[in-house]
């Protein structure tokens, strides 16, 4: 059993024009040829509703999610879903909070933003 986890949460929605199928397309791309490669990946989730996204990516630790970060920002593969994404939840995005969750404790603890 796994004893902490980091969780990335990420509400965004996409700009003007962009269909909920395009959308899909773009993140499941993100997953399948970027995130799954990432050292520390576990999982991720897409929740959704009306116009509401939320991504839920859950790592093994602070530092290798925020290695992924950078490196998504930089990845081709990714720069169609980054481009369907507003340009102020693009920078959110950029200063969001990392959560460690300790599910023997039952309690979320809230890290440090971290920057580029």
């Amino acid at each position: 059993m796994r004893k902490k986890a980091v969780i990335e949460l990420h509400e965004f929605t996409p700009i003007f024009g962009i269909t909920d199928d395009a959308l899909l397309k773009a993140l499941r791309k993100a997953e399948t040829r970027f995130f799954r490669k990432q050292t520390g990946f576990i999982r991720c989730e897409i929740l959704h509703d009306e116009e509401i996204w939320i991504a839920l990516s859950y790592w093994n630790c602070r530092e290798e999610a925020c290695k992924a970060l950078k490196d998504f920002l930089e990845s081709s593969c990714c720069f169609p879903l980054v481009q369907m994404i507003s340009p102020v939840e693009r920078r959110l995005y950029m200063k969001r909070e990392l959560i460690t969750c300790c599910p023997c404790q039952s309690h979320l603890k809230v890290m440090p933003k971290y920057s580029l």
